[in-house]
């Protein structure tokens, strides 16, 4: 009984995995563009993209009818559309220090939020909790571990040109944002004053693309 369930779970979980849709797009490459047709890897549950596995690669089919893997120093832009939502995914040299150790690769597909002189993306990661180390209790003694696990988090990078990226740190997030706008003195000063905080992130860049992006 209990191998049949164990079986059961196995099953189920590669079930949960190999859920995808068939979605059509655009590959931008150096040189030209095609049209192809995605499979977009979705959650079992919510059916929503999941854009962490798309940020290290994408499957889509040739004209044989084969399934290709496109991987994101192989191409400048992949676009396609959820729901309404027309979705671009940019290659970028990943300085962000995450990655898929199966599918190495010295780029990362990420989500654009906002474009201009200033491009805002979306990166997708999973954030591990560490668990914690208690005294048991009764005759026996001893320690036991509780909590931990791992959770799903997105956080907003920002690229200024074709410069590095940049992550705002949260508890320096002032710091941090007076320096990189230090060529738009009234941003700066506005960040400063606390006019913008974190919460302001979208406002910022909007701010700095209309006011004194180039």
């Amino acid at each position: 009984m209990k191998r049949t369930l164990l079986i059961f779970v196995i099953g189920l979980a590669f079930t949960f995995k190999l859920e995808a849709k068939k979605v059509e797009g655009l590959i931008f490459f150096e040189k030209d563009t095609v049209k192809v047709t995605f499979e977009i890897p979705v959650s079992f549950f919510s059916e929503e993209v999941d854009y962490q596995k798309l940020q290290y690669k994408v499957k889509y089919y040739g004209t044989d009818g084969k399934k290709i893997v496109l991987k994101p120093e192989q191409a400048k832009e992949i676009q396609f559309k959820d729901g309404y939502q027309e979705i671009r995914m940019l290659s970028r040299e990943n300085t962000l220090g995450g990655g898929n150790i199966f599918f190495g690769s010295s780029n990362i597909f990420l989500k654009l939020e906002m474009d201009g002189s200033i491009k805002m993306f979306k990166y997708f990661y999973t954030q591990t909790s560490p668990g914690m180390t208690v005294g048991g209790g009764g005759m026996a003694g001893g320690t036991i571990m509780v909590g931990g696990g791992s959770y799903n988090v997105e956080k907003f990078v920002l690229q200024k040109g074709n410069s590095e990226l940049k992550r705002p740190r949260g508890l320096f997030f002032r710091k941090d944002m007076i320096e990189y706008f230090s060529d738009c003195p009234e941003l700066a000063k506005k960040i400063e004053n606390k006019d913008y905080t974190s919460d302001d992130l979208d406002a910022i860049v909007r701010y700095y693309n209309s006011q004194c992006g180039k």
